[in-house]
């Protein structure tokens, strides 16, 4: 599994940000402090139970935040507010389609 490096933090100075576009920006920030990590992952989950997916994407980004919080000594912030929120409107989506 490759990892993110020093130089590949180096790099992101030079990456685009908000300036360019959201996704950019959220891609940038989530990026910055991240030496060690791994570059990729996917999770995959079975059909209609995108709930689980969710829930393990909220559990690996609470793991990241409360290591940058270790690492830094400060709050990373944010990051699982927006997978709960995508996880809660997904447990409501399949709340309304098991009643269909």
């Amino acid at each position: 599994m490759t990892t993110e490096s020093d130089q590949d933090q180096e790099k992101l100075a030079d990456f685009p940000g908000y300036e360019k576009d959201l996704i950019y920006g959220w891609v940038k920030d989530g990026a910055a402090g991240t030496v060690g990590m791994p570059l990729g992952v996917q999770l995959v989950g079975r059909p209609w139970r995108e709930e689980t997916v969710l829930r393990g994407m909220a559990e690996l980004e609470e793991g990241i935040r409360r290591s940058k919080i270790e690492k830094e000594g400060k709050d990373a912030g944010g990051a699982s507010t927006r997978i709960s929120d995508k996880l809660d409107r997904s447990a409501k989506v399949s709340r309304m389609a098991s009643r269909s």
